[in-house]
């Protein structure tokens, strides 16, 4: 009987031993995913923040109110903001070619609400993924994202303004 109380205890020494060490290993991996996670974001918040700076020089702006990226033909950070009027407009700020900013009041384009009725009416949308602003062929564009009836993921890209669509895009479904 002592030797089983015995070898309990070593096999309960050991379990704490391999325990602790399992421990410091997990504490290991989160800090280094924590790490690797922030220093992934490191280049993209450093564009929000030059688009918002730029943004700031060009046009006198009370709030920003959202900063979104779109990556297309061209990177963008696009921003909706207060300006000093107090009206609600949107900048396009692309991440390479900061000079070609472009500035649209919020009033002079579809909500998303009224795109997504656009697209739900309008598309063969079996699933709708996603609607963002972006930019198509130089025009400040509304991106829409879905599943279409074939199962193929589709884009759409619907000008600002919705006046026309720009362009549409439709991948094989595997």
């Amino acid at each position: 009987m002592q030797n089983v109380s015995r070898s309990l205890k070593m096999y309960g020494d050991d379990m704490k031993k391999w325990l602790f060490i399992f421990a410091l290993l997990l504490i290991f991996v989160v800090i280094q995913s924590i790490y690797l996670y922030n220093r992934a974001l490191e280049p993209i918040n450093k564009a929000e923040k030059t688009a918002v700076n730029l943004a700031k020089e060009h046009y006198k702006l009370k709030k920003i109110e959202e900063v979104t990226y779109f990556n297309g033909e061209e990177s963008f950070q696009i921003i909706q903001a207060l300006d000093n009027n107090d009206e609600n407009i949107i900048i396009w700020v692309p991440d390479k070619n900061t000079k070609n900013m472009v500035m649209k009041k919020k009033e002079d384009g579809l909500t998303e609400k009224q795109v997504k009725k656009f697209a739900v009416s309008e598309l063969d949308i079996k699933k709708l993924k996603d609607i963002r602003l972006g930019m198509k062929q130089g025009k400040p564009a509304w991106e829409i994202t879905f599943i279409d009836s074939e199962g193929r993921y589709s884009f759409y890209y619907l000008q600002f303004d919705g006046e026309t669509w720009i362009e549409n895009y439709r991948l094989k479904a595997v």
